[in-house]
Order: structure tokens, then C-alpha cells, then sequence
């Protein structure tokens, strides 16, 4: 089953949002770049698993993988202390994948996040 990047990216801008309130405003736009490549590539590691072509141990680790890296990627917005920044990535972060799970279990035969 296809998972609606859009929705799914929209989801978990949303969530973020909420969650890291008080640096929403510095993080947003990078925030918001983030999560439209997660969820496209959870998209697309799903239809990869789908087809046949990795397996549902690598399918996670990519996701996974790439999650690491989103942190990582917002935690370095400009005006953002490094222990502030990398707490309010992490928070923003774990907001977003909490609230796409559901989208996500729904629609995937493994578990991605």
C-alpha cells in the first residue's frame, strides 16, 4: 500500500510544531525540508520492501539511518545552542515519528519507524 508523502510530511510538521514550541521559529524551515525527505523516503524504502528488493532488517536501518541524520541536519540551524539545538531537534523529531506511525504501520507490511 502507498503511503501519502504529503499527508505524512504535513503530519509530522505538524507534531513538531507542538513540540518544539519554543524553537519552532528558528527550526521550521529546515524542520519542514526534513520532513518531506523522510517521509518520501519512507515511501520509498516501503515500495523497495514491497517489490522484493530489501529486506525488512535493511528497510528499517535506512529509515532509521535517516532519522539520525534529520536531527542531526536541524540541530545546526543558525541561532540554536548546540545542547538547545540538539534537544529541540530530538524532541521535534520524536513528536513527528510518534504521530506518522500510525500512517505509516497502516500502510507498510513492517515496521518502519
Amino acid at each position: 500500500m502507498n503511503i501519502e508523502v504529503q499527508t505524512l510530511a504535513a503530519t509530522m510538521t505538524t507534531a513538531a510544531s507542538g513540540e518544539a514550541r519554543g524553537c519552532w521559529p528558528l527550526i521550521r524551515r529546515v524542520a519542514e525540508m526534513e520532513f518531506a525527505r523522510f517521509a518520501q523516503l519512507i515511501e520509498d524504502i516501503n515500495q523497495l520492501h514491497a517489490a522484493g528488493e530489501i529486506d525488512s532488517f535493511d528497510a528499517f536501518a535506512i529509515v532509521s539511518g535517516y532519522r539520525v541524520a534529520a536531527i542531526d541536519t536541524i540541530s545546526h540551524v543558525k541561532g540554536l545552542g548546540k545542547g538547545t539545538g540538539r534537544a529541540a531537534a530530538r524532541e521535534a523529531m520524536r513528536a513527528a515519528v510518534d504521530a506518522a506511525r500510525g500512517i505509516v504501520d497502516t500502510a507498510s507490511e513492517i515496521r518502519l519507524l
